[in-house]
């Protein structure tokens, strides 16, 4: 990834050919659990039952592994675009110490806090016992599940997007093959297992790659706290942001419970497959993180803003396509779903909603990595505050009252597209910023 290249008038397929293989990759992220649902459905309705209780803690190890890697893409990307080699070797040692000390702590608090989080949750008898078990595994190699992409990130911030996308699609493959193997020894605890090997094997192989491109950790390596306090006020933020989505999810789905367990049913099918379309959307923006960030750290801070102008639009255009898509192939996803009755009525219905809701996930996200980008990841905190939390709980009754069900998809559209066309507008507004700066 060349700033000279990057200047040029070919900007659009830099940001493509990072863009196409993260958005990939993205995909190919959302068939771990649909892979892990299907093996799971074999083991019975209990264990079904026990993953869908266990998703929502698994989101808690996202959320940091998420936080950890986009800051120091960011941090690492920017030192590398101002020539300081060195300075981005350490932001990435001491990120990769940092992953292993919070997948510890996560690992220690799983211990104490899972049992109550999941009782919390509703979770007993059986369907308790298999998904304590499910959880403590899957947290037991929280260590894997932060490395993998922070070791990633200082691929992503040199503009090696394909490496991650072998391994996921290697992950998958690997995944439902240790499925298989180990869910018939150790039942549903198999499953975790097999999510962390496969963890463990990429933390193996990207570590690997990241050596022969110069990166590797360092003999003399002492750590520093200033470093640790860089690296984790710019992943902070996002972290914060991660952890709002299932307050997003659960305001969601308290309302829709309102309107009966077969629109629980259409919603939270209809949300899997709005998941798989959206995904990738916003893998085609994610480069617009490392790009920028490059950019910045250059002092070129109108080739900064021209990523994101030029990541957006492409995003965008290709957002429309698949908004396009998915109303079209709703009909058949929904007869693929196996629901019948309302709850398919309702999934279709809100699979045309979100088609009209889907060009915004790109242009909110794209917003944020930019910011992120430019050394601002609080805007991305204070965006999330509003969108899942705030806006949701006192728009979505007022909806639903007024309108319904229906009320319900048009408030999730609505909040959508209000912090779009507000993001598209803050975004723009930082050309006059960047200018002067």
């Amino acid at each position: 990834m060349m700033l000279e290249g990057e200047r040029s008038t070919k900007l659009h397929r830099v940001v493509l050919q990072m863009g196409l293989p993260t958005a990939a990759a993205m995909f190919l992220g959302t068939l771990y659990a649909p892979i892990d649902l299907w093996c799971a459905s074999k083991l019975g309705a209990e264990a079904v039952v026990a993953i869908a209780f266990s998703a929502p803690l698994f989101f808690i190890l996202m959320s940091f592994s998420s936080g950890l890697s986009q800051a120091t893409t960011a941090l690492i990307a920017t030192r590398l675009g101002g020539g300081k080699t060195e300075e981005a070797q350490m932001i990435w040692t001491h990120a990769l110490l940092l992953a292993i000390l919070i997948g510890m702590g996560l690992g220690i608090l799983g211990l104490w806090f899972i049992p109550a989080m999941l009782k919390a949750q509703g979770a007993s008898g059986e369907s308790l016992l298999l998904a304590r078990s499910f959880s403590l595994a899957l947290f037991g190699g929280a260590i894997a599940f932060l490395l993998v992409p922070t070791i990633n990130s200082a691929l992503i911030a040199t503009g090696d997007a394909r490496s991650n996308f072998y391994f996921l699609l290697g992950g998958c493959v690997a995944n439902l093959v240790f499925n298989l193997s180990l869910m018939s020894v150790w039942g549903i605890v198999g499953l975790a297992i097999s999510t962390v090997l496969v963890q463990v094997l990429g933390v193996i192989g990207l570590y690997t790659i990241s050596k022969k491109r110069g990166w590797a950790l360092r003999g003399y390596f002492k750590p520093q706290m200033s470093i640790f306090k860089i690296i984790i006020s710019q992943s902070l933020p996002t972290v914060i942001n991660m952890l709002m989505i299932p307050v997003a999810v659960f305001l969601v789905t308290k309302q829709v419970a309102e309107f009966g367990s077969e629109a629980v049913a259409g919603y939270g099918f209809a949300a899997r497959i709005e998941h798989l379309f959206s995904m990738p959307l916003i893998g085609l923006v994610a480069p617009i993180l490392p790009l920028a960030a490059r950019a910045h750290g250059s002092g070129d801070s109108n080739l900064a803003f021209r990523t994101w102008t030029k990541g957006l639009a492409l995003a965008l255009g290709l957002s429309l396509v698949v908004a396009i898509l998915m109303v079209y192939s709703a009909p058949w996803l929904c007869a693929f779903s196996g629901l019948s009755g309302s709850a398919l009525e309702h999934m279709g219905r809100y699979l045309f909603f979100a088609a009209i809701t889907l060009p915004a996930y790109p242009l909110l996200f794209s917003v944020v990595f930019f910011m992120q980008a430019l050394g601002k990841p609080v805007y991305g905190m204070w965006m999330g505050l509003a969108r899942h939390c705030i806006a949701p709980l006192f728009l979505l009754p007022v909806f639903a009252f007024q309108l319904g069900l229906s009320g319900v998809w048009i408030a999730i559209l609505t909040i959508a597209w209000t912090a779009a066309c507000f993001a598209l507008l803050f975004g723009l507004s930082h050309k006059r910023q960047l200018t002067k700066s």
